[in-house]
């Protein structure tokens, strides 16, 4: 794009001389995104995608004639010919950006979605859960600044999630070619985050209980299900799971059981998740009560 062909000579003679051969200075001042020639996106069909990115990162907007160049390499097909490996690398990147809702959005006015799968579209549902999304993400990161996650995971989860079908989804996860890792997190994701979903509809759970369902789930999956789901009591469960309860621990450890007198072996689990339960449940809240737990129920003759 011209506003990529700024350069500033570095040679003692003409140090700082500012080289723009293509207008880009203008192109800069006006807000415009323009490729340098025709064939840009016949070259590399991967810029359209870029051209977005850049177009809704800065306020910007791409060029009439630029727009027609996209249009016709569209409906020429050429980005069927993009291996999935540089198609996740921009859909990763745009997932990455601020707000991604703006690209996904104008992404689809150029028809670009079909190219990811057939039966991907941009509709009133998938521009509410990316927007809820959006919202529970900036939510999360204010409140969490150093809990580490992948963004553009949930962002992915949203973006695919009119597609409905799991068969849909791992076509999708092919056509992309993405790692084993997120594959499975995308796909699996999914299906953790519907299964929890079913087991506490419309009930109120108990700490201990919102703990236990919701440890062994992925941050990605939690943020996800909370921006997805219309039950209110759902979304103050992983409120409290993330603000009051993922981070509770006990402070007793194998060692202190064995010289309480318990013999070593499976119990010192079983101890201490129920010491765990407790602290959730809010039945003890100090080492000297963890003690007296551990006494009161396992060192007389309950074990």
């Amino acid at each position: 794009f011209t506003i990529n062909t700024l350069a500033i000579e570095l040679h003692p003679r003409a140090f700082g001389n500012l080289l723009d051969f293509f207008e880009a200075q203008r192109d800069i001042k006006e807000g415009v995104i323009r490729v340098l020639h025709n064939l840009s996106f016949v070259e590399d069909p991967s810029r359209m995608f870029r051209a977005i990115r850049f177009e809704q990162r800065f306020g910007f907007q791409i060029g009439k004639h630029t727009q027609n160049l996209m249009k016709n390499a569209v409906s020429m097909g050429f980005l069927e010919k993009l291996s999935g490996v540089r198609l996740f690398a921009e859909l990763e990147l745009i997932l990455r950006e601020e707000n991604p809702l703006s690209i996904i959005e104008r992404m689809a006015e150029f028809d670009l979605l079909k190219f990811f799968h057939p039966a991907l579209e941009y509709n009133s549902q998938t521009k509410t859960v990316l927007g809820r999304i959006y919202e529970v993400v900036s939510w999360f990161e204010l409140l969490f600044l150093e809990k580490g996650y992948l963004k553009w995971m949930v962002y992915l989860f949203g973006f695919t999630d009119q597609l409905g079908t799991e068969e849909r989804i791992d076509a999708l996860a092919r056509r992309l070619a993405l790692p084993p890792r997120y594959r499975k997190r995308l796909v699996e994701g999914r299906r953790e985050a519907f299964s929890a979903v079913q087991a506490i509809r419309r009930k109120r759970l108990k700490p201990a209980e919102i703990y236990l369902q919701f440890n062994p789930l992925p941050t990605e999956v939690l943020l996800y299900m909370m921006a997805r789901t219309e039950d209110q009591n759902l979304k103050r469960a992983i409120s409290v799971f993330f603000t009051k309860l993922k981070n509770t621990e006990v402070s007793l450890r194998g060692r202190d059981l064995q010289r309480m007198g318990l013999p070593a072996g499976p119990v010192y689990r079983t101890v201490l998740d129920a010491l765990l339960v407790a602290h959730l449940d809010g039945k003890v809240r100090t080492r000297e009560d963890e003690i007296e737990f551990v006494k009161g129920h396992f060192l007389d003759g309950q074990v």
